[in-house]
């Protein structure tokens, strides 16, 4: 059974390195008695990919993970968030079919929300800092909202694009939440999870 999960990780979640939470997540389908297919070859893992690895210490509202369970099973966002640890829940679970387009491939961009320490005069340095990657930028008081383009899962990040704009703070300053991973509606003619949005 293939499925898609769309997630929220905030709070102490945040600061969870990404392969410590992959191990996090196998974890939680066992205790929730649910088994993941394992890779092939001598060093077997659980089948799973995130759409775009968040980096430690960002928070996610709607993150997206894909996993394969080696049985049909029922309840699955119920029977997940009853074991899931503060500052972690499943928002929705789809099921896919096995043809169905990887969910690393369909990622065309992220939006995020940033917490800066003042509001900036104008949006010049976040334009400078992201360059290519900018796809939108806006700003509300000292918050900070970036739309920014994946190309081949890669992308530029916020804290640093914040960070061009106050070179006195640390990178580390910086509250940051991923709002969203979007998808190209003309490119990706395909019924699309909950979770993953259409860019415009």
């Amino acid at each position: 059974m293939r499925l898609i999960l769309c997630y929220e990780k905030k709070g102490p979640m945040a600061f969870i390195a990404h392969l410590d939470f992959q191990q996090l997540w196998w974890r939680i389908f066992r205790l929730a008695g649910m088994r993941l297919e394992m890779t092939k070859g001598y060093n077997p893992r659980p089948r799973m990919r995130f759409a775009l690895p968040l980096a430690t210490g960002f928070q996610g509202e709607r993150e997206l993970l894909e996993v394969f369970l080696e049985t049909e099973e029922e309840n699955v966002v119920a029977r997940l968030n009853k074991v899931m640890p503060r500052g972690l829940s499943v928002l929705t679970a789809a099921p896919v079919a096995d043809t169905y387009p990887k969910i690393t491939a369909l990622v065309d961009a992220v939006a995020y929300r940033v917490e800066l320490p003042a509001s900036l005069p104008d949006l010049h340095c976040v334009a400078q800092a992201a360059g290519d990657y900018l796809l939108a930028a806006d700003q509300k008081e000292a918050q900070l909202t970036l739309l920014l383009k994946v190309d081949n899962q890669r992308s530029v990040r916020p804290d640093n694009i914040a960070a061009v704009c106050f070179p006195e703070r640390d990178p580390a300053d910086f509250a940051i939440t991923r709002t969203g991973i979007y998808t190209r509606k003309n490119e990706k003619k395909l019924p699309l999870p909950a979770g993953l949005l259409l860019l415009d």
